[in-house]
């Protein structure tokens, strides 16, 4: 049921979940003038918490997980390659909120911030003509794995050499929030966040005996969609039935 007025609270918690339409941005321009990469649309899922200082001003956190792909194929110059991955990314964003204005149980508001994000592992799926062994076998399915040294995919796990697996990013977004009764809103939000670390430091060579070389030196753009349902916990409200009981016992 909507209500009338602002539901008032100093803390806000509760799950939230979306998708995010993602794009890698190279360091090496040339590499995207190579291959075919695509974008891809993923989702993501957590835990959301928020600090309210005073009607307008609010300091946001989040605990979300992530699922990011990667899909490459080849040009038709090319010979035929097939490269795809999927990473899981646990992320904090660390936000400020200003909301701009109300309108009965409806505000609307602005957000931005920094992105910590952790690099967990993935897996991924390799086929190129170039490379095959003598049962003409192709690279196949891998899980993605950190070692301090190179090597291509050995036993089923490729080993990431030089792993940037603590990243960091920029948030900027925008976002509504609908009272439904006290204690209790929904939150939808529309944000963008520019990656500003490389998911590794170099290439890693796929398989033996091929050319191509999964190149990690990129960071990830998305561009996120999500809802949240929040439930709402005022520390003053419980000192201030403590104080009544009190002043009752003391009555009686």
């Amino acid at each position: 049921m909507l209500i009338a007025g602002q539901a008032s609270a100093q803390f806000w918690f509760g799950p939230k979940f979306g998708m995010q339409l993602s794009k890698n941005a190279y360091q090496d321009k040339g590499y995207s003038n190579d291959y075919k990469i695509a974008q891809s649309l993923t989702w993501h899922a957590g835990f959301a918490m928020q600090y309210t200082t005073d009607r307008k001003f609010a300091v946001h956190t989040e605990l979300i997980y992530q699922q990011l792909k990667n899909s490459i194929t080849n040009l038709p110059s090319d010979p035929e390659l097939l490269s795809e991955s999927s990473h899981n990314i646990i992320s904090v964003p660390m936000l400020g909120r200003y909301t701009m204005f109300y309108a009965g149980p409806f505000s609307v508001y602005a957000m931005a911030g920094p992105r910590l994000s952790y690099w967990i592992g993935g897996s991924g799926n390799l086929f190129t003509q170039e490379g095959l062994d003598a049962d003409g076998l192709d690279g196949g399915p891998y899980d993605v794995g950190f070692s301090p040294s190179p090597g291509g995919i050995g036993d089923g796990v490729l080993s990431v050499s030089k792993p940037n697996r603590l990243q960091y990013g920029l948030d900027l977004g925008i976002g509504t929030v609908m009272d439904l009764a006290s204690g209790q809103r929904v939150s939808f939000e529309l944000r963008y966040s520019k990656g500003h670390s490389h998911m590794a430091l170099g290439q890693e060579k796929l398989l033996e005996g091929a050319s191509y070389s999964e190149n990690y030196r990129y960071a990830n753009n998305q561009l996120m969609a999500s809802i949240g349902f929040l439930f709402g916990y005022d520390p003053s409200d419980k000192r201030k039935g403590s104080s009544t009981n009190k002043l009752s016992n003391k009555t009686k």
